[in-house]
């Protein structure tokens, strides 16, 4: 049986590439049984559809270049904290 840690790498993983039949059916197993694990999908399942809506809403918003430099420079400050 596959650990919390080794399903959470698998479920994220599992995102971006297939994963095998066999490790599909490992990792779907653990989910069901191990509430962590049902809750750790439920909320990456919940970002990504947050993260595509966003992004498809983001393609008809245009901010003034005003906007876009007040942005730029509170990011700087966080990534500089």
């Amino acid at each position: 049986m596959l650990k919390c840690h080794d399903v959470t790498e698998l479920v994220s993983k599992g995102l971006d590439t297939k994963l095998g039949g066999w490790t599909r059916l490992k990792v779907s197993l653990h989910v069901f049984i191990c509430k962590n694990c049902q809750r750790y999908q439920k909320q990456l399942n919940v970002l990504q559809g947050t993260f595509y809506r966003i992004e498809k809403v983001s393609e008809h918003i245009v901010l003034s270049s005003d906007a876009k430099q007040r942005i730029s420079k509170i990011l700087e400050k966080e990534i500089n904290k």
